[in-house]
């Protein structure tokens, strides 16, 4: 018989099974020698694990890494040769874990110095602190990335009834159906918020309505859509920690901390579609389709508060791979993927059948023909212009390769690179910060640019300025330098993110929608994007954290500012209509005029039309009085009043003139 390790003859079957299982030759006259098997090894690894975690249990000392023969029944370790028993089986006959209690070997019980008592040392307290940190990281990191919302409230005054820029219009939607009981959408809106407004009323229904009520609803909702970044990229496998940088990177964006600030509806619709992606995510990485439908659930949630929410559920479409015909992937990937479509789709039949046309979207329906006419280098310099705007917020992220050298000097070489092909194909190099953004420069969420008058750049904007197109420039040389970090094992997840990048992209070309506010639907695809690189361990990420605390500086003192500047033109109103002054002849800027005449047309006179009559939203009539940043020549100053700013803020003063 030839030398056949793994089977026994039948006469020496039963006398030599437990030799065999330990993977000893049996062959009658061959020398005892190990086989190596691959399944033996795995076998006794994972009992060794069993009996370690049994041991563990019971307060036994944990085996040796080094595979021994041991006899369980007898609990020590047996001589080549000696015969085994059964596994189940204890030294009197009875199955090993029934029994009695008294038999088993006592825990040790904790002593005064276990309790925290005087005899535990400061270090050994340090190493637990260590230990329990580590032990809940993640929820630490949810705590911290909760953190600069709860500063932020604390430090710009939430609670003053004051609109800003559009939320009136939204603001207006509540009140109505608190008063009434029904769903209407202001004629102002260019979108259908039906999600945005019911959440608004929630709040609203519970604290009374104002404005800080409704910022409040926002901050919460913000909150859960930078949780929402954190547990995508852990889904990712980055880091506890490179996850919170890149959460943290969200929340202390200035546009977006400005805009939690508010009840516009960009940040609700961020959050509701960083849920939705997260949970796409969640599903193809984990291959569960009750995720996929959550998902499609905060897909149609998210639609409802900007119809743009249409393409979450097509970009889920890019996780599709070789067995996507499959029966088994018809049923768990395309069924939940597919109703979220159909969701979508009949909602945007609907909406305008049960809540009526808007005047806003039939317009840019009406542009939409013009697309076709305009000059292919006009959108590719819209589209420059795009990139260099939406990168710069990930500079806390896309900052930290360059701490390591290889990589340093390819983002050099690049952005040279950049900046002589933009230099010489659209004769300038955009600015990551332009002014009449919500993040320019010198100002943030349109502070003075909603304000009469006009405010010249400061000295230090013009300085920095050249110096700033630069650091724009290395920031999406390092951006496009990390590509190639995307490809690995989670890709396909991955392309979900790209997918839904890449199609909100067209949509912005589309509609023209050139403005970044607009491009904050991008924020977890260029997360994602920024933090591929960090993957490499050599990678350090200490500049992030010099740049986020920047970020925090200018994000809680702009909005500071940003609201403070709003009350004091609501004040100066108020007090102007105290004296008799009728609210249709005073133009207290945009937001202040939409909330009191355009959502109010009751204090308009009997014979306007607020549709063409409103100072500063539908008309450019003169009022007799005005707040103004600048007065004009032949303009009385009645009342001056210094105009709020951060630090980094263009100075100046507020002042209320009367015009003959």
């Amino acid at each position: 018989m030839g030398p056949v390790a793994h089977w026994l003859e039948p006469s020496n079957r039963s006398a030599g099974l437990s030799q065999c299982r330990l993977g000893w030759s049996t062959q009658p006259g061959v020398r005892r020698a190990r086989v190596e098997d691959a399944r033996l090894r795995s076998r006794r690894a994972r009992r060794r694990r069993r009996d370690d975690r049994h041991r563990c249990g019971a307060g036994g000392h944990v085996r040796s890494p080094v595979s021994q023969p041991h006899d369980h029944a007898r609990c020590r370790q047996v001589r080549p040769g000696e015969p085994l028993q059964p596994r189940s089986v204890a030294a009197d006959g009875c199955h090993r874990h029934r029994r009695a209690v008294e038999d088993r070997p006592r825990q040790r019980q904790p002593t005064p110095r276990d309790r925290g008592c005087s005899g535990v040392t400061s270090q050994q307290r340090l190493d637990r602190l260590a230990a329990w940190a580590r032990q809940h990281a993640d929820r630490l990191a949810l705590a911290c990335i909760a953190a600069p919302f709860a500063i932020g409230w604390a430090f710009v005054s939430p609670w003053q009834d004051v609109p800003v820029i559009d939320d009136w219009a939204y603001a207006w939607s509540v009140e109505h159906l608190l008063k009434t009981g029904h769903l209407l959408v202001s004629d102002r809106s260019s979108i259908y918020p039906v999600v945005q407004i019911l959440w608004g009323a929630l709040f609203a229904r519970l604290g009374g309505f104002s404005f800080g009520a409704l910022r409040l609803s926002t901050v919460i909702l913000a909150v859960f859509g930078c949780w929402a970044v954190f547990l995508t990229l852990r889904e990712f496998a980055f880091s506890t920690k490179v996850s919170l940088l890149g959460a943290l990177t969200v929340a202390l964006y200035p546009a977006y901390f400005a805009l939690a600030f508010t009840f516009m509806t960009d940040v609700h619709f961020v959050s509701l579609s960083a849920i939705s992606l997260f949970f796409y995510v969640a599903g193809v990485r984990r291959d569960r389709p009750g995720l996929l439908w959550w998902g499609s659930v905060f897909a149609v949630l998210a639609f409802l508060v900007r119809q743009v929410g249409v393409v979450l559920p097509f970009a889920a479409c890019a996780a599709a791979n070789r067995r996507a015909a499959s029966w088994p992937a018809i049923r768990r990937f395309w069924l939940p993927i597919a109703t979220g479509m159909l969701a979508v789709v009949a909602l945007w039949v609907a909406l305008p059948r049960l809540l009526g046309p808007l005047p806003m979207i039939e317009q840019r329906q009406a542009d939409l023909r013009w697309s076709t006419l305009l000059p292919i280098m006009a959108y590719a310099r819209w589209n420059v212009e795009l990139v260099w705007i939406v990168a710069f917020p990930f500079a806390p992220l896309l900052l930290c390769p360059l701490t390591q050298w290889r990589r340093a000097l390819t983002i050099a070489g690049l952005s040279i690179a950049l900046l002589a092909a933009v230099r010489l194909t659209l004769g300038a190099i955009p600015t990551p910060l332009p002014n009449e953004q919500t993040w320019a420069l010198q100002d943030l969420a349109m502070r003075i640019n909603l304000i009469g008058g006009d405010l010249h750049p400061s000295p230090w904007t013009v300085r920095v300025t050249p110096a700033l197109k630069i650091v724009g420039a290395i920031v999406v040389a390092s951006l496009i330098a990390g590509l190639p970090s995307l490809r690995g094992a989670h890709w396909r997840a991955g392309r979900v993110l790209v997918a839904a990048g890449l199609l909100h992209v067209l949509l912005i070309n589309m509609i023209w929608a050139y403005y970044d506010r607009y491009y904050l639907v991008l924020t977890l695809t260029m997360v994602y994007l920024a933090v591929a690189p960090l993957l490499d361990r050599r990678v350090r990420t200490w500049p992030a954290f010099a740049v986020l605390a920047l970020w925090a500086s200018i994000g809680i003192s702009g909005t500071r500012a940003m609201l403070a500047a709003n009350a004091v033109c609501a004040t100066m109103a108020r007090d102007l209509e105290a004296q008799g002054v009728r609210p249709s002849e005073i133009d207290a800027g945009y937001a202040v005029n939409g909330w009191r005449l355009y959502s109010h047309p009751e204090n308009l006179p009997p014979t306007a039309d607020r549709r063409y009559d409103v100072p500063f939203v539908t008309s450019d009539v003169p009022t007799a009085y005005g707040i103004v940043t600048t007065p004009k020549p032949g303009e009385d100053i009645l009342r001056t009043e210094i105009l709020p700013s951060a630090w980094w803020q263009v100075k100046g003063r507020l002042y209320l003139v009367h015009r003959h």
